[in-house]
């Protein structure tokens, strides 16, 4: 039987994707259905769920018609400065030049095609809000204590001490920080590339 609903959230990496991940997992899952969640390449089309969960950043990833997309906006060089922290961006002119523009265009290539936007910073101070507006568009009935608990969910959600990812949060060893490395890095990155314009 096919998903009743297939939804993907797509972002351009470190801007709170994961997290949006996660509680559209677990939103779809209070209401009583099963879910497969996934990263795009781990997705299984013909899973028998009601409800399919799929994470990507690029466009060329996705191979289904989604029902919904869901979307994230984090500014850039805050982005940039979380890729360089995880390690998965170079601390070098050139690289942070290139990252700059693959950013940019990440975050392009989904904007016009939304359902939702969820801002970064709502995520980070008003999570139950973002649950409710994530549930709303999902035509899912979820009240406010619902909300709370699923925000308190996901932020308790542990990351793996090991490995690449977790499979199914998709959460990598040191995911989270408590911003302050992230916010200088930020402000770096923009005189670089303010300088290199």
């Amino acid at each position: 039987m096919a998903a009743k609903m297939k939804v993907l959230v797509a972002s351009a990496p470190r801007s709170g994707g994961t997290w949006l991940f996660n509680a559209t997992r677990l939103i779809l899952g209070s209401q009583g259905g099963e879910v497969h969640g996934a990263w795009c390449n781990d997705y299984n089309h013909d899973h028998p769920a009601d409800y399919h969960v799929v994470k990507a950043h690029e466009t060329r990833q996705v191979m289904f018609e989604p029902s919904a997309i869901l979307t994230t906006h984090r500014e850039i060089f805050e982005r940039m400065a979380s890729l360089i922290r995880m390690g998965w961006l170079k601390n070098t002119p050139s690289a942070i030049l290139s990252g700059y523009h693959d950013q940019k265009r990440l975050y392009d290539a989904w904007k016009d095609r939304s359902s939702l936007e969820i801002e970064y910073a709502t995520i980070v101070d008003a999570p139950a809000e973002a649950i409710k507006a994530i549930a709303n568009v999902l035509n899912m009935d979820l009240s406010d204590q619902q909300a709370v608990d699923i925000a308190d969910q996901v932020r308790n959600i542990e990351t793996p001490k090991e490995g690449s990812y977790d499979r199914v949060t998709l959460l990598h060893k040191a995911h989270r920080d408590g911003g302050a490395e992230t916010a200088m890095t930020a402000q770096q990155l923009r005189d670089i590339v303010a300088n290199a314009a």
